[in-house]
């Protein structure tokens, strides 16, 4: 059995590694999509919810909060509410995609920018659901005060 200490150092590494790989993922998406802005309002349009007037601005919000929490991520006094909104926004994702593959919708994902190729709907909800349980662990670790 692992010793006290020892879990301790454990839970922390976890929290900083999934921290970084969390922040990584935002501003690597954050970037692509701002990069390429047509082509991700293409795929926010090939979900195809009726959000016509709306995908010009979610086109800018999405990667503007993605860079938002990437840096929360990393603030005390912002963690457990950049946890909460990034697990939140994974969940979002999850079900956006399911429903998609649900409604037999040819998805282009746009989770890193470009409408990109056809994507596996079960390979996009089972990234978004790690990134979520990321987060979540994250904010079952973290105090309202932003302690860890």
């Amino acid at each position: 059995m692992v010793g006290a200490p020892k879990m301790k150092r454990l839970r922390f590494l976890s929290i900083i590694a999934f921290r970084l790989l969390l922040s990584i993922v935002f501003v690597y998406a954050a970037l692509a999509k701002l990069g390429e802005p047509l082509e991700f309002r293409g795929a926010v349009q090939s979900f195809q919810l009726n959000l016509r007037s709306f995908a010009g601005a979610i086109v800018y919000i999405v990667p503007s909060l993605e860079l938002v929490l990437s840096l929360a991520l990393w603030l005390k006094r912002y963690r457990f509410l950049a946890a909460l909104h990034s697990a939140v926004l994974f969940l979002l994702f999850i079900v956006l995609v399911a429903i998609s593959w649900f409604r037999g919708i040819d998805l282009t994902c746009g989770c890193f920018g470009g409408g990109g190729a056809n994507s596996s709907y079960f390979l996009i909800i089972a990234r978004n659901t790690g990134f979520f349980l990321m987060a979540v662990f994250l904010l079952m670790r973290q105090d309202r005060t932003g302690k860890h």
